[in-house]
């Protein structure tokens, strides 16, 4: 999610989001629990649609946060 004066939401592809689940997880790790955090991230991403909001603090922004992840929103970028 990121602050905006318009709300609009854009679903991401998985080399956009590896950086984000990485810089909010771990600091050290083994490389056996890096290729295992990769393999989960693998499952999840190829599951789970993955989307980044950005928004006001308005109703319409929850509206549109919800409606895309029932798959009611058809606009999105």
């Amino acid at each position: 999610m990121e602050q905006s004066k318009i709300n609009f939401i854009q679903k991401l592809e998985p080399k956009e989001v590896i950086p984000l689940f990485l810089e909010q997880t771990f600091r050290n790790i083994t490389e056996e629990e890096m290729v295992k955090f990769l393999d989960i991230l693998e499952v999840i991403l190829g599951e789970i649609p993955i989307y980044k909001l950005y928004c006001d603090m308005s109703e319409e922004a929850v509206h549109l946060s919800y409606q895309t992840m029932k798959g009611e929103n058809t606009d999105e970028n």
